[in-house]
C-alpha cells in the first residue's frame, strides 16, 4: 500500500470511526494485498524445490511468527496439500480480531520467553519481526524449541537504516547469518535466491503499477536457512 493510499484509507476509516488507530491500520491494510499471496507462493517454491525431504513429502506444519492478521498463513495453507498443522504468534488482539488464517492463533510478546511448545514445525517464517524486538534472544530461542530436524526458517528483519516505525534492532545480514549458524542452522544460498527469483517474477505480473515499482523490505531482506542436523552431507 503506497503512502498516498494508506492516507486515503486512513482518512476515510477516522470518518466512520473518531477513535480508529495506527495498530488498527496497521493489521487491516493487510488483509487482502496481493504481495501476500505471491510472498506465501514464492515461500514454497523456493524453498520446496531445494529440498531434500520436502519437495517430495510437503510441508506437514507450518509456523508464522509475526502473523499480524495471517494473510501470509493463510495462502502457505492454501498452497499445501499435507498440511495437518498450522499457526501463527502475534502479540496484538486487533491481529487476533481479524484472524484470516486456519490455524491457531497465539497472541504473545516477543520480547518474552517463548511459549512452551511441545509440538515442531516443518516451516518456520518470521518476517519483518526481529528489528522490533529489544533483544532478540527470545526470539532465537523459539525458533530452536519449534524446530525439528529438517526444519526449513524463512527470515527478513530491517537492515540498519531501513525506514520504518520502532525499528530499534536493525543489522546486515552477516550478523543474522552468523547468529543463526552459532545456533545450528545453515544459510541456504540456493533456496535464498530461487525465493528472490520467483517473488520478483510474480511481482512484476501484477496488475497494480504501484505494487509492481515498489520493492518491498520482504524482497530484499529475506534469508532462507535449514536445520543443520537434517543437511545431506
Amino acid at each position: 500500500m503506497t503512502f498516498l493510499k494508506k492516507r486515503k484509507f486512513w482518512d476515510e476509516k477516522r470518518k466512520s470511526n473518531p477513535r480508529y488507530t495506527i495498530d488498527e491500520l496497521y493489521h487491516e491494510k493487510r488483509i487482502g494485498n496481493p504481495l501476500y499471496e505471491i510472498l506465501a507462493k514464492s515461500i514454497l517454491e523456493g524453498t520446496l524445490t531445494f529440498h531434500p525431504k520436502f519437495r517430495r513429502k510437503k510441508y506437514t506444519s507450518i509456523i508464522d511468527i509475526g502473523c499480524s492478521v495471517g494473510e501470509v498463513l493463510k495462502h502457505l495453507e492454501r498452497g499445501s496439500p499435507k498440511l495437518q498443522r498450522s499457526s501463527g504468534i502475534d502479540h496484538s488482539e486487533i491481529a487476533k480480531s481479524n484472524w484470516q488464517a486456519q490455524g491457531q492463533f497465539y497472541q504473545h510478546d516477543l520480547n518474552t520467553p517463548p511459549l512452551k511448545f511441545t509440538e515442531d514445525y516443518d516451516l518456520i517464517v518470521c518476517m519483518e519481526v526481529a528489528e522490533h524486538l529489544k533483544d532478540h534472544k527470545h526470539l532465537i530461542d523459539l525458533f530452536d524449541r519449534i524446530r525439528n530436524k529438517d526444519s526449513v526458517l524463512v527470515f527478513c528483519a530491517a537492515s540498519p537504516g531501513q525506514a520504518g516505525q520502532d525499528h530499534i534492532n536493525c543489522h546486515w545480514h552477516g550478523f543474522w547469518i552468523k547468529l543463526l549458524e552459532d545456533h545450528g542452522w545453515r544459510y541456504q544460498h540456493t533456496m535464498t535466491v530461487a525465493f528472490h527469483c520467483e517473488f520478483e517474477d510474480a511481482r512484476k505480473k501484477l496488475d497494480s503499477e504501484s505494487y509492481r515499482k515498489r520493492r518491498p523490505s520482504c524482497y530484499r531482506n529475506t534469508i532462507i536457512f535449514q536445520s543443520n542436523t537434517g543437511l545431506e552431507h
